[in-house]
């Protein structure tokens, strides 16, 4: 933030505080009358004191906006925030969905939203009652769900668009259910670890990541081996899976015991 806004917020603090010792004060005084005069003086102050973070904060969003339609050769024609439930993606309390017309590299004029974090000072990072930071350009194609993700990046977008936290490094991606890993598939095609097999979320996770690498298995049969052998009711008892040949191999990761299930691989 620049000095404008840390120098907003501080006044904003020492409003709050003030307010508050003021109120107490009045309260014990015997002088409650003056409470409400109180309140809505504070309240008119603070919110002309916030005006300067927010049209700050539209700016930052705008200008990552630019810079992302720049980086496709395309230009900007129209940015507007959308108020309504009217945009493809899931929207936290804290995020803005902006709605972008622009021009594309070949003239074609096209349609992307944008989802951004309203935090003030990094609006990359998530804050409390914030899904991440998110883009989708209709011109890539429809809006992906569970049952039409066809790359890991698209299973993302699933992933945090049903509250889940993802992570992708080293070319290992997990999804976290809150703090706790739910389901981590390695770089090595087929090998997954999987935490919650009591989680239908966390079974069909595992069925289209399979999917999305070429190998097709039998769905209700993986589920039934992937409860058992992870001990239905117990999500402590995580599984592994590896693709061996024509089999895909469950170990569970408490109790002794292995299963295989046959599968097929889909050339693409």
């Amino acid at each position: 933030m620049g000095v404008i806004e840390n120098l907003c917020v501080a006044l904003i603090v020492i409003i709050l505080l003030g307010t508050i010792g003021m109120t107490i004060y009045f309260h014990l005084s015997g002088r409650k009358k003056w409470t409400p005069h109180l309140l809505v003086g504070s309240l008119a102050i603070m919110f002309t004191l916030s005006l300067p973070l927010l049209l700050n904060l539209r700016s930052e969003h705008e200008a990552e906006i630019e810079k992302m339609i720049a980086s496709r050769e395309g230009s900007v024609l129209d940015i507007e925030a959308i108020m309504s439930n009217e945009y493809p993606m899931r929207r936290g309390k804290a995020n803005t969905v902006y709605k972008v017309t622009y021009r594309s590299e070949n003239n074609q004029t096209n349609t992307a939203w944008y989802r951004g974090i309203n935090h003030i000072g990094n609006i990359h990072e998530t804050v409390s009652d914030s899904l991440p930071e998110q883009w989708y350009f209709e011109e890539d194609g429809p809006y992906p769900t569970l049952q039409t993700a066809q790359s890991i990046d698209e299973l993302i977008i699933v992933a945090q668009d049903l509250q889940y936290n993802t992570r992708q490094e080293h070319e290992r991606f997990t999804i976290y259910n809150g703090g706790m890993p739910m389901l981590t598939f390695g770089h090595e095609q087929g090998h997954m670890e999987l935490w919650e097999t009591t989680s239908d979320d966390c079974l069909r996770f595992a069925v289209r990541l399979l999917e999305i690498h070429g190998i097709t298995i039998n769905q209700d049969e993986f589920f039934r081996i992937a409860r058992e052998y992870g001990g239905y009711g117990d999500p402590n008892k995580n599984i592994t899976m590896r693709v061996n040949d024509q089999q895909l191999v469950i170990r569970s990761g408490i109790a002794t015991g292995m299963a295989e299930i046959k599968y097929e691989r889909v050339t693409r």
